[in-house]
């Protein structure tokens, strides 16, 4: 197999290389964390980290944002700089056609009728010089036969009579005179003839061994064929896209078990007086092994390719519209992400503000049953010192069931809620006693003046800025608008000029010998034209993306309006539940002090159990008000940061964190 020299080397291995696909990463599935607390507690801000680092409705909406990037990155690889190549090596075997193989068969038949020929003249050469030489060496007058040349046999009788009538006559000089002409004669057709045998033996012996390298007459041919097709590819933000490129082709033919044949130096002996001198007499000769002697061809092609659309595809707007639109995309998904940690986070405190707003019931009603304790134990005595009737006992231990059964009910509701905190926050579960309790106590919260100096319109508009969702709502409407202008731009028809220069480079032989000259330049140009009879392919896309334009517009529209009610709601429960809680605090102030009073007063015999009874259930009544405003006042302050957008911040690092002001302060409106 034959390769394209040097650059094929060079190519091939990247090409091998870069041909791999990267393996596909595999990530651990997600596993909710699970914490053994043993009974121990987290405060607010403990949970809101939990909530932010294992909340699978926030890993669900960051994979949102990945799936996003990489919608963003595919748009951007249409800007990119791409590699394009192409290898391809073809081998192709096939049977000769009969008339090749009697033209082969025709050349082989000639060489051996030339051997022949060569081959007998050489026979004839060397018995003409074994009668020059016997001529030379006898004696003028001898009887001599030179029957391969009649003509040099009588001209060299002639000569012998002539040298013996001069030694008859006793003409010394005359008879050494044609005594010379007689060696002369025969020393120069001793030479010629010695040079025609060396000739015909060369020929003979020659070609001989050419009929031995040739062989057989060949019945098959192949061909090999290469392409390498190497390309950089790129479009701009105008449209205009330019693709440098080199092309090599390689091309060889041969009959199957044949080579081509070769010259070789070689030394002819030039016979003197046979040739012009002033022609050159050749020096080497040609050996042939029976191939077709084809030179392989190599060609190569370096140059640019460029598109310029007219129409069409011109412009940064229309061109650029995925990647902008993917970049709004972007943007919005992650200002829901972060509008889904505010959700969140909300929730999360929520929970816990209901998990400690259960424990405090819990400890009220833990503190009923105590009282209930000690009313059952002074009716006793009281019974036994005959203070008051016997069935009095009854009616005590009738309230202690009671209390314990509230007490109860009050224990399952706080397991619930640490599993709603649980769930919140996404940590994992295997039962209520590995749950985390809730630490800490409701923070003072803003008096009521604090609450009514906000303004309301200023409330509205600081959501309306400050939410994240409405951010993502407003980069959807502007993904969207930016499809639509590129909607309206591809109704139009599509012209482009196309333009190609180039160099090339053809040779036989090597293909440093085809790159020794490069020729240019050469060059093309042309238009392409496309327009859809009636185009509703394109009008028909152009409509959804402006009626996507007017559902992002109507849902931003109708989140700012519902965001603006929501949040000015969320301020004026607020103020209410501030006013709720202030009367609850007074209220259950009182009756711890009635509560108190009124058992010493039973004690002494001066009130009635019914009326202790009645007094403690109104105190118990009273600090679960307490308890409920202040759960109350906790979640509304939190919503309306929700509300208002100020609930979860950004840090150093654009993660989103909530501090402990975020839980107690009134937003900072304006």
């Amino acid at each position: 197999m034959r390769l394209f020299g040097p650059l094929a080397l060079l190519v091939l291995p990247f090409v091998v290389m870069t041909s791999g696909a990267p393996a596909l990463a595999q990530e651990d599935p997600y596993q909710p964390p699970l914490f053994n607390y043993n009974g121990g507690n987290i405060d607010v801000l403990e949970a809101v980290r939990l909530t932010l680092a294992h909340d699978p409705n926030l890993r669900l909406q960051e994979e949102d944002v990945a799936f996003q990037e990489g919608l963003l990155k595919e748009t951007l690889g249409t800007f990119e700089w791409t590699f394009l190549g192409n290898f391809t090596y073809e081998h192709e075997r096939q049977e000769l056609r009969q008339s090749q193989i009697e033209t082969e068969v025709d050349r082989r038949d000639d060489l051996r009728e030339r051997r022949d020929e060569n081959c007998v003249e050489a026979g004839a050469q060397q018995q003409y010089l074994d009668e020059l030489q016997a001529a030379q060496a006898s004696a003028p007058g001898s009887l001599i036969s030179i029957s391969s040349n009649a003509t040099v046999e009588n001209q060299l009788r002639l000569v012998d009579r002539l040298i013996l009538n001069a030694r008859a006559a006793g003409d010394a000089a005359q008879e050494a005179q044609l005594n010379q002409v007689r060696a002369d004669l025969l020393d120069r057709e001793i030479q010629l003839t010695t040079t025609l045998l060396e000739a015909a033996n060369a020929s003979c012996q020659d070609l001989n061994e050419t009929l031995g390298l040739i062989g057989e007459a060949p019945e098959l041919e192949e061909f090999d064929r290469m392409q390498l097709d190497l390309r950089l590819e790129r479009v701009f933000d105008s449209g205009l896209s330019i693709a440098p490129f080199l092309e090599g082709n390689f091309s060889s033919t041969q009959f199957v078990g044949k080579r081509n044949g070769f010259n070789e130096p070689f030394d002819f002996g030039q016979p003197p007086g046979l040739v012009d001198p002033d022609v050159p007499f050749p020096t080497e000769r040609f050996v042939d092994l029976g191939g077709k002697n084809i030179e392989d061809s190599y060609a190569v092609r370096v140059g640019f390719d460029v598109e310029l659309p007219l129409l069409r595809g011109r412009g940064d707007q229309e061109v650029t519209a995925a990647r902008e639109s993917a970049k709004s995309d972007l943007d919005g998904v992650r200002l829901l992400l972060k509008h889904e940690a505010s959700r969140s986070v909300f929730e999360t405190v929520s929970a816990f503000w209901n998990l400690l707003a259960a424990q405090q019931r819990l400890e009220v009603f833990d503190q009923s049953v105590k009282l209930h304790e000690e009313l059952l134990q002074a009716t006793k005595d009281l019974v036994q010192g005959d203070a008051i009737a016997r069935f009095e006992t009854s009616r005590a231990t009738a309230g202690r069931a009671n209390a314990w059964s509230r007490y109860q009910d009050a224990e399952e509701e706080a397991v619930r809620a640490r599993l709603a905190l649980a769930q919140a926050t996404g940590i994992d579960a295997q039962g209520a006693g590995n749950l985390p309790g809730a630490d800490g106590d409701f923070d003072a919260p803003p008096d009521g003046p604090a609450i009514a100096a906000l303004d309301e319109r200023a409330v509205a508009d600081t959501a309306v800025r400050e939410r994240f969702d409405i951010a993502a709502a407003r980069a959807f409407v502007e993904s969207s608008y930016t499809r639509a202008e590129a909607s309206a731009f591809g109704v139009r028809a599509r012209l482009d000029a196309l333009a190609s220069v180039w160099t090339t480079a053809n040779g036989d032989g090597s293909l440093s010998e085809a790159t020794d000259n490069w020729i240019l330049p050469s060059w093309s140009m042309g238009l392409t034209y496309e327009k859809p009879l009636g185009n509703r392919q394109q009008t028909g896309r152009q409509a959804q993306a402006e009626a996507q334009v007017a559902q992002n517009e109507i849902s931003a529209e109708d989140l700012e309006r519902v965001a603006r009610i929501e949040a000015v709601l969320a301020l004026r429960s607020l103020a209410e539940a501030q006013e709720r809680l202030a009367r609850a605090e007074e209220a259950s102030e009182a009756f711890g002090e009635t509560v108190t009073a009124e058992i010493e007063r039973f004690r002494a015999g001066e009130s009635t159990l019914v009326d202790a009874i009645r007094t403690e259930q109104e105190a118990v009544n009273a600090h679960l008000a307490l308890v409920g405003a202040r759960q109350e006042v906790a979640v509304l302050l939190t919503r309306l940061r929700f509300e208002t957008g100020t609930l979860v911040t950004d840090n150093a690092a654009r993660q989103s964190q909530v501090s402990r002001e975020n839980l107690t302060a009134l937003p900072n409106v304006r």
